[in-house]
This record gives C-alpha cells, structure tokens and sequence, in this order.
C-alpha cells in the first residue's frame, strides 16, 4: 500500500499564529462597539414622541348683562313750598313794639290764634259758602300809640272788615276796643292787608268776617 507524503508540521510558527488570532480577535472585539457610535441609532417604534402644544389665548371676556331696569318711580306730587300765610281764623294779632316803629301785620309777631273757632266763624259770616278761607298776600303796617307804649298799655280793636274779589280790604265797622288810641292804627294796618281772593265754585266773590287785633307788648 502506498503511503502519502506528509510534510512535517513546523512546531516553530505555532505560537505566532495563536498570537496573529488573539490580536485580530481583540481588534475585531474593539471595532464592533465602535462601528456602533458611529452608526445613529434607530428610534424604536414604541417611543412616546413629546408633542409642544400651542396654548390658546383665553377667550375675550364676554360683554356684562344689561343692568336691570330701574323700577319707574311715580312723580312725587308737588307740594306747595311756600310759606303758610295766616288765614282768617288766625288773625288775631299780638304786637311787639320791639325798637318802636311800625309793626307788620303777622311778620315777626307774637301771634296769638286763640280767637273764635273757625266753626263759629263760619257759622256768623257763612264762611261755609267758600272754597277755602283766604290767606294774606301782603301785610300792612301798624304803628303802636307811642303814648300808650311809653306806658306800657295793652289793648284790643275788633273790626268787621269786607274782603273784595281781588282781595282788597274794607274796614266797614269798628266793633269794640280796649283804647281809642288803638282804633286808627288797626285799621289803617288792616286797611293796607292784602288777601287772595275769596273763592266759591271757582268764582271770586267777596267776603266778610270780625277781625280782632291784639296790641300787646312782649318782656
């Protein structure tokens, strides 16, 4: 039988070959890791992506209700601001001479209203016949006895007077008095008193009524 020829094994590059295998080994081991840094790495399929949102602008505010309607107030009736004038049932005057001089009639006086009741009055002199009871306009002026106030005499005049539809004044009767001197001064004042028309249904009529004047002297 024929036998092959075999080349004898060199035992001598043996350690170098082992020695060639681990470098290329251990520089394949390096280049792997870094090929891999090289190369960008996929994004896997399952990575939640960060979505950046637009934040609105709040809405603009939106117009305020209507404020309710204001309740409709009723016109206050309107009131007569003048300042209440004496009427006929209360004409009885007190007089204070004050500094001496004349003296008007219910303009800063001492009135004294206790006379007769208007009842009465209206039941003598049929009061009852008018609208409403006139009230003074103008007041005249009366001038206190300068004798009688030296003394300090007090007094009364009780006149029966007429009021005309324009409310003029007529002194028709003297009534009674306390003092002489008291007669021409009350009814030069009552002569120059003013009132407003004596009204019946709507129509001015004239109007007749006792007037007392009080001259009496304050402390």
């Amino acid at each position: 039988m024929t036998r092959l020829y075999q080349k004898p094994r060199d035992r001598q590059g043996l350690p170098v070959s082992i020695a060639l295998g681990v470098a290329v080994a251990l520089l394949i081991f390096l280049l792997v890791p870094l090929t891999q840094m090289w190369q960008t790495p996929a994004k896997p399929s399952n990575t939640i992506e960060e979505l950046v949102l637009a934040v609105l602008p709040p809405p603009p505010p939106s117009d305020p209700p209507p404020p309710p309607p204001e309740p409709e107030q009723e016109t206050p009736p309107k009131l007569d601001t003048r300042p209440p004038l004496p009427s006929l049932e209360q004409l009885e005057l007190s007089l204070s001479p004050g500094t001496g001089g004349n003296l008007t009639i219910g303009d800063g006086l001492d009135l004294n209203f206790e006379t007769e009741s208007v009842a009465a009055m209206m039941q003598r002199y049929g009061f009852d016949d008018l609208d409403e009871v006139p009230h003074v306009t103008r007041r005249g002026q009366i001038q206190y006895p300068v004798q009688l106030l030296r003394r300090r005499v007090e007094g009364h005049v009780k006149l029966l007077v007429f009021i005309d539809p324009r409310g003029r004044v007529d002194v028709q009767e003297v009534l009674s008095y306390s003092h002489q001197e008291f007669v021409a001064p009350a009814k030069a004042g009552a002569a120059a008193t003013r009132f407003s028309p004596p009204m019946r249904n709507g129509q001015a009529v004239s109007a007749k009524y006792s007037w007392r004047i009080e001259f009496s002297l304050n402390d």
